[in-house]
């Protein structure tokens, strides 16, 4: 019973992932605030492994972005997310 609850509370929150991808790339930290914006209980952890999930699924679509630093320092690398839009 207790398994069932916490499997329903997964998929609730796979929707709300996916809810908040579109078409344009977005980082991890970006997807993380607009889900914990909805759903106190995501953490960055959370929303990223529904997020391979969603890639494993061939919902969504993963790449490399860079970021610049912060107060002029070195840019980084960073995973970022969109959904795969059907035509």
């Amino acid at each position: 019973e207790r398994a069932a609850a916490k499997k329903a509370e997964a998929d609730v929150l796979m929707d709300q992932v996916k809810a908040v991808l579109t078409g344009e790339f977005q980082t991890i930290a970006d997807i993380a605030t607009a889900v914990a914006a909805v759903n106190p209980d995501a953490t960055v952890s959370k929303v990223t492994y529904r997020l391979t999930k969603l890639v494993e699924a061939g919902d969504a679509e993963k790449t490399d972005v860079t970021v610049p630093g912060v107060d002029g320092g070195k840019a980084r690398k960073v995973k970022a997310f969109r959904a795969i839009l059907a035509d």
